[in-house]
């Protein structure tokens, strides 16, 4: 009975009159793209392949490393997204703190390169003379910044699609970011539905969902980290309820040097399938940038 309504649902959304409420919305998105349903990634050769990220849709990336390098692109995109452009975004992080990860998002948003682990000796941006004017700086951004960081260690998937409902219907969410989906699930809950309630609630809250995991070790080919879609964990359930599937692949376990280019590789899409998109990873902050450098 369910699936039956759910096939009526869809066939009634596929017939629509081309009405003056239609023109004006679509002359409205060609004059101002940005007006429109989509959102930028703000990386330029994905934006021009996949025309940003629409309403409704359920974006599954993966990685290598979901708790570094998933990270930094979910700070990267929550940097374009919610700081320049002003969308409002919930960032569910279950491997960092909410400090942490806008501690991270400061040092992507005003290019303060990391003082950590990887360089414990070699940078201290503390000692740079612009420092606390970079830092006071990336801070005025915030003001009018709308971002929730969701960094709950406790409870259930319920209780997070709860908590995202409460907010969009309260404030109003443009995108919602997962980081690390696996540590978000119930102990006993079954993953393999997981990306068909992910599906439902974007389609339902009328915004993208992108969600970041980890590929399987299988990602890895003769020593370079090159994924296709079945490196996936629970690839056939993605393929069948993910709109898009992308992977970051690149040179990320080799000693910290220069910014180096890496790919975003489409495997499902509407209209490019099967091609790449060229993005640049700066290991000194952790993040990725356009291979346009912004103006």
């Amino acid at each position: 009975m369910r699936n039956r309504q759910l096939r009526e649902e869809r066939n009634k959304s596929m017939l629509q009159r081309v009405d003056d409420y239609m023109l004006d919305r679509i002359q409205e998105e060609l004059i101002k793209p940005d007006s429109g349903e989509r959102i930028r990634f703000r990386f330029l050769a994905l934006d021009y392949l996949m025309g940003g990220m629409r309403k409704g849709q359920l974006i599954v990336l993966g990685s290598m490393d979901s708790s570094r390098i998933g990270r930094a692109f979910a700070c990267s995109l929550v940097s374009n997204v919610c700081l320049k452009d002003g969308k409002s975004c919930y960032l569910v992080s279950m491997d960092a703190s909410a400090d942490y990860t806008v501690k991270q998002i400061v040092r992507i948003r005003q290019d303060i390169k990391y003082h950590g682990a990887f360089f414990p000796d070699k940078y201290a941006p503390e000692e740079e003379e612009d420092y606390g004017d970079k830092i006071k700086k990336a801070f005025e951004n915030w003001k009018k910044a709308k971002l929730w960081i969701d960094d709950t260690h406790t409870g259930s998937f319920k209780g997070l699609v709860s908590r995202i409902k409460k907010i969009k219907e309260s404030e109003g969410i443009d995108l919602i970011l997962i980081d690390n989906l696996m540590h978000i699930c119930d102990r006993h809950f079954d993953t393999k539905n997981i990306f068909r309630m992910l599906k439902q609630l974007a389609v339902e809250l009328g915004c993208p969902i992108l969600v970041i995991m980890e590929h399987k070790r299988s990602a890895w080919k003769k020593g370079v980290y090159k994924p296709v879609q079945m490196d996936f964990w629970n690839a056939g359930q993605i393929e069948e309820n993910a709109d898009v599937i992308l992977s970051l692949s690149g040179n990320f376990s080799s000693p910290p040097e220069d910014a180096r280019e890496c790919d975003v590789i489409i495997h499902k899409h509407g209209w490019c399938e099967n091609t790449t998109a060229q993005i640049i990873y700066d290991p000194h902050i952790n993040c990725f940038k356009d291979i346009i450098p912004e103006n």
